[in-house]
């Protein structure tokens, strides 16, 4: 049977003078304790006990849940109301313990379910950012023999900046190179060879170890500053916090799908170093068709192969900058009906493994090596490359394993997300 909810707003005897509400305990010590006995209460301690019971469910009829108190000893599973107007649940029988305050003992109720580190405490605040590589900007470029010249208005760059260039025709002046002779708009730097000038295509630049916060519709809260330096990103807190409570770091869409990005953070009390690292699978199809070089990359692992020279039998092949010995070349044949010879690594000259590499092929029946002064249509094989390695984030480590000089870190963004208690 339903029954209907009475009016609890009324308290009995909340208009009686107080000499006729009388608590019980103060007449007679221990009462409340030891209850009626055979006798004739007196009519005050009727009232009090009255307007105790009905004072207690108006007020249970107001909050919903009882506010929390210093003298209940409250069980495992108890619910209160705190000052600050939210509902904590207690894991641990306790009392005294004020819940706005204490964590251990109280857990905010976000949403019907306790979270122990709940943002709505004052103690708790995220750092939390989206950044991103400079983005290339465009260029011109001169050359005196080896001496290239860049002229980029306000670039902000400082002499020794290694700064990678980009869409030159004339392939010498692409690459990394620290400059130097630098002035607001202009810089130097000194290349491997010497491009006839000036530069064609559409030279850019960019300086990988320059990042920056992107605003818009991101973000960005509690960062003072980016640093990035070799292998790691420092991210610097505006503040300094006693706990490190959660971190979680990682690329975008597109720098995961593209360079399969693997990002991980240590997080300090003042700032966070994010490391990480990639892998690169550069793989192409690669055929003479009897009138030029056929190239068919894939592309979710471009390297940007191209082929430089042939003569004598060698094949060079460049790439785009791709440190690693992990090479894989193997004989294909596109229509099934012309043997292909097989592709064999020659040597790894200047300018390194890491930018190319020379091919001779061997005919099958003779056994041989081929010596030809042009290409032919039995030349068609399969080119692949791997890389995995930690990143170096600022492109410093120009000649070894680990650089991240062919990343797109511009065409995406990086995300982190740090919770800290004051």
């Amino acid at each position: 049977m339903a029954i209907s909810k009475p009016d609890l707003t009324r308290v009995w005897a909340s208009g009686a003078p107080g000499g006729n509400v009388i608590d019980p305990d103060v007449t007679t010590p221990g009462k409340f304790l030891s209850g009626w006995l055979a006798e004739v209460p007196p009519f005050e301690h009727f009232n009090f006990l009255q307007k105790l019971f009905t004072e207690g469910a108006a007020y249970n009829n107001e909050q919903g849940v009882n506010g929390w108190d210093t003298d209940t000893v409250y069980p495992i599973g108890a619910i209160v109301k705190g000052s600050d107007n939210i509902l904590y649940i207690t894991p641990n029988e306790q009392s005294g313990n004020n819940p706005i305050s204490d964590i251990v003992n109280w857990l905010a109720l976000l949403g019907g379910s306790p979270v122990a580190a709940d943002l709505t405490r004052s103690k708790l605040e995220i750092v939390t950012g989206v950044i991103r590589q400079e983005v290339p900007e465009a260029i011109t470029l001169t050359a005196v023999g080896t001496t290239a010249t860049a002229v980029k208005n306000a670039h902000g760059y400082s002499n020794g900046d290694n700064i990678r260039h980009d869409g030159a025709n004339e392939t010498d002046y692409n690459g990394f190179f620290p400059i130097s002779n630098v002035t607001t708009n202009t810089y130097d730097y000194t290349m491997l060879g010497s491009p006839a000038s000036p530069a064609t295509g559409a030279p850019v630049a960019h300086k990988n170890s320059k990042w920056d916060l992107i605003g818009g519709a991101h973000t960005n809260t509690g960062i003072a500053s980016i640093d990035v330096v070799g292998s790691s990103i420092t991210v610097n807190f505006t503040k300094t916090y006693t706990n490190a409570i959660y971190a979680e770091v990682g690329g975008d869409e597109t720098l995961s799908n593209r360079d399969q990005l693997v990002l991980g953070t240590s997080l300090g009390l003042s700032s966070a170093v994010i490391k990480g690292s990639m892998s690169i699978v550069g793989s192409s199809f690669i055929r003479w068709d009897g009138a030029a070089w056929v190239i068919i990359e894939n592309t979710f692992a471009s390297i940007g192969v191209r082929v430089a020279s042939f003569g004598s039998g060698d094949l060079r092949l460049e790439h785009d900058f791709c440190p690693g010995l992990d090479i894989l070349v193997s004989a294909w044949t596109p229509d099934r009906i012309i043997a292909p010879y097989y592709p064999i690594v020659a040597n790894i000259p200047a300018p390194s493994t890491n930018t190319g590499i020379t091919l001779n092929f061997m005919d099958p029946p003779a056994g041989t090596l081929r010596n030809d002064s042009a290409p032919n249509t039995s030349m068609a094989f399969q080119f692949t490359k791997r890389y995995n390695e930690g990143i170096i984030f600022d492109g410093t480590d120009v000649s070894g394993l680990g650089d991240s000089s062919t990343i797109a870190f511009h065409a995406g963004n990086v995300w982190f997300y740090f919770l800290m208690e004051l």
